[in-house]
C-alpha cells in the first residue's frame, strides 16, 4: 500500500516559507487598516451662510477681533437706541463688557423698507451720540468711533464699532 505523506512546512524550501510568511502578514495587516472614507457631498459645497443674526454674530466673535461683549437687554433697546423692536424681524445688540471701551455690534433685519429707514435714522443718531460722548475722552476710542462701519443693504443693517470694523464688516457682508 502506497500512502502519500503530506508536505510538511518544515521540509518546504526556505523561499516558499518566506513567501507564505509575507503573504500571511500582508493579509493580517490589510485586515486591520480602515477603509478610507470619501468626503461627503456636503463637504464639497461652499460653506453655508448663517441662518440668523446670532449665528452671524458668532462668526464675527470667532475672528477673535472683538473684546468680551454683553447683550443689550431687549427692554433697554428702545431707550438706548430709540429703535422699536417691532420694526425688526431679527436683531443682535452687543456692547463691550468693559465700560471704557466703545466697541459695539448691532445687526438688524428690518421687517420692511419703511422700518429699515427708521432704524437707519436711529443707528445714525446712536453713532453721533457715541462720538459726542467720546470727545475729550480716550483718543483711541474716539478714533475707533470715527472709523465705525454703518451699512445698509435693503432691510439688512449693521453698525460695527471696533478697531477692526473693516474686517468685521467684511465678515458681515460675506455672510449676509
Amino acid at each position: 500500500m502506497n500512502v502519500k505523506k503530506p508536505l510538511l512546512i518544515g521540509k518546504a524550501p526556505v523561499a516558499l516559507r518566506a513567501a507564505l510568511l509575507c503573504l500571511s502578514l500582508l493579509l493580517l495587516l490589510s485586515a486591520c487598516m480602515p477603509l478610507p472614507i470619501p468626503p461627503s457631498s456636503d463637504a464639497q459645497l461652499e460653506p453655508r451662510k448663517p441662518d440668523d443674526l446670532d449665528s452671524l454674530y458668532r462668526l464675527m466673535v470667532g475672528t477673535g477681533l472683538l473684546p468680551d461683549m454683553a447683550p443689550v437687554p431687549n427692554s433697554l433697546v428702545p431707550s438706548v437706541y430709540g429703535i422699536n423692536l417691532a420694526l425688526a424681524s431679527d436683531a443682535v445688540f452687543m456692547v463691550a463688557q468693559d465700560p471704557l471701551r466703545a466697541d459695539e455690534v448691532v445687526l438688524i433685519t428690518a421687517r420692511d423698507e419703511a422700518g429699515a429707514n427708521q432704524i437707519q435714522i436711529h443707528l445714525n443718531t446712536r453713532l453721533a451720540q457715541k462720538e459726542i460722548a467720546a470727545m475729550g475722552q480716550d483718543p483711541a476710542q474716539y478714533a475707533m468711533i470715527l472709523d465705525a462701519h454703518l451699512s445698509r443693504n435693503g432691510v439688512n443693517l449693521a453698525l460695527i464699532v471696533s478697531p477692526d470694523a473693516d474686517q468685521l464688516a467684511q465678515v458681515y457682508v460675506e455672510n449676509r
